[in-house]
Order: structure tokens, then sequence, then C-alpha cells
């Protein structure tokens, strides 16, 4: 299937990174041999810089800090949104703060050692490819890239400039992965012949839903740099009787995940937790071929809300 770059995605770099998966030693401990204290840049700090798997803990009263970042540093972080930049302001009060990342590496580079990546799919190959670019190491949350094409292109330059790479799978440390995977491996359960996985999701607006309509951007939000490579689409969301916007309509700051131009998904969401156990134990080769079984509104600009795949 031809996959033509477009010219915002032209742009913001990925073009021109053309692999395997993201895997790599603990960034805190990788990114300078010798070097106690690492200089951190974010990339989106809504969620991971203090959210409910932080990097940096939720900011409490006389809190500096989390104890993953404690003796760290961060020269600099960016967020499209300026009303995320509170939380790791309170325990980083000189970074200088951007809402594009490519300005803020422009002028950082040489005060990084290491990037966090954790903004909407669509923008995580651009970020992380600028950072690799530069030799830095790369935390990427997952899915770790919009397209399989891009992750080829990351693991290509990962490997060439070998430096320390992880993504997002946080699952891939708990006790119960690790347990399945000493039991396939031990024979405790037999032969697999077949192997069932399942989510709850989408707990976002998924299928066949209209675009919202068109609203004033927040003056606090870049618009431009959150559509970042996709196509570009007029900020929105959507209003009930009385002009009050609803809960997780739209695209910014959650519901972006159902919209094929931002997101992955169901299965870009969760297919990384819940076959991470699968690959690890029987580490299969690609699938010889793949079966949809059902799909529930499906549409052109979404990904379905409900699907079945063999």
């Amino acid at each position: 299937m031809k996959n033509p770059v477009s010219r915002r995605r032209f742009m913001y770099g990925v073009a021109s990174v053309a692999g395997a998966t993201f895997a790599g030693p603990y960034i805190l401990r990788a990114a300078e041999p010798g070097k106690e204290k690492l200089r951190i840049a974010f990339v989106g700090t809504g969620g991971r810089a203090g959210g409910h798997i932080p990097l940096v803990e939720p900011i409490k009263e006389g809190a500096k800090g989390s104890t993953l970042l404690k003796g760290h540093a961060c020269p600099a972080y960016c967020d499209v949104d300026k009303g995320h930049w509170s939380k790791i302001a309170a325990w980083q009060p000189n970074a200088k703060q951007y809402t594009d990342y490519r300005k803020m590496f422009d002028a950082h580079e040489k005060e990084i050692d290491a990037v966090f990546v954790a903004v909407p799919d669509h923008n995580h190959a651009c970020a992380a490819a600028i950072a690799l670019r530069a030799g830095k190491a790369v935390y990427c949350e997952k899915p770790l890239t919009w397209s399989v094409s891009e992750a080829r292109a990351l693991a290509e330059l990962a490997a060439e400039k070998k430096v320390a790479t992880q993504m997002g799978n946080q699952g891939h440390a708990n006790e119960g992965n690790r347990r399945v995977v000493e039991w396939v491996r031990g024979g405790v359960i037999g032969d697999i012949l077949e192997v069932h996985s399942w989510t709850n999701r989408p707990i976002w607006p998924q299928g066949g839903q209209k675009r919202p309509p068109t609203q004033p951007i927040p003056a606090d939000l870049d618009w431009e740099s959150w559509i970042g490579p996709a196509p570009m689409r007029e900020f929105g969301y959507n209003v009930d009787a009385q002009g009050k916007k609803i809960d997780k309509s739209g695209y910014h700051p959650f519901s972006w995940r159902g919209w094929l131009d931002f997101g992955c998904g169901a299965i870009g969401d969760m297919g990384c937790h819940t076959w991470d156990c699968v690959f690890w134990s029987m580490q299969p080769d690609y699938p010889e071929k793949v079966e949809l079984v059902k799909i529930v509104n499906s549409s052109k600009e979404m990904w379905p809300s409900k699907s079945q795949v063999k």
C-alpha cells in the first residue's frame, strides 16, 4: 500500500527517516556513561509529567519532583497547552517552556541528555526522530508511532545512533506478565493453539462520529503545533443545547485516539499491553494472514466502535 508523505509530515521531519521495536536499558541510567545527573527534556507534560503513571509525581504542597527524577534536571519542556505547564513548573521553575518541540530542540539541543515523549500518537515519531538524530536517549510512550513505517524508521535511527531507547509499556514489568512467560516457556500449560485477547476500549468517542463543529482556539493552546505532521483540522468540540462543552468530545485533550489522523484506536492503545506476554513468551514471527471477522460503525475518519480481528 502506498503511503504518500504529506507536506506537513515532511516539514516535521518524518519523511527523511525511513524498524524492529524500541527497546533499551533504563533511560535514567544510560544517557551518558559516568554521569549521574541527567538533563531530561519533556515533550508533553499533561499526562506523564504528573499523570496516573507518572515520571514526575503529582505535585503536592512542599513536594519537589519525584523519586524517579530526584537529583536530575530539566532544562526545557514542551506542551502545546500552557495549562499543563504548572504540573512540571512547580519542581523545575527555571526550565524554559515551549509549545513547539522543534523550537525547544533547536534552542537546547546541547543541554539535553534524554528526551521523554508523551503526546498524541501522530507526533511520536517526529519528536523521537529529532532527539535520536541529535544522539539523545529517548523514552517514547506507546504506541511507539502512528504507523508501521514510522516504527521501522525509528528503529533504524536507534540502531544507527546506538543510544538508549525505551517504549512506554509499563505493564511489561508486572509480576503477572513475567509469570505467564515462565509458564509458557516452561511448558506448564502445554502447547498453545489459540490466544484470545480483548479490551474495554474504546472509552472515548469512536466509530462514525462527525467532526466537531469549529470553535475558537483557546488562548493557551498552540493548535498548529498540536496538529503537527497530521492533516490540518479545525479546532472544535461538541456542545449541549445550552452551549456547554460536552466532556470527552472533539480532539484535545482526550478524544484524539478515535480519529485516524491522530490516534491508533483501541488496538494501538491496548495491543502492546494485552499481547505483550504472548510475544514475549512465544516469540512468534509476523502473521501470515489477517482476517477482519467483525466491524461495527466503520468510518473513513474514525476507528470503528468495535472490531474483531483474527
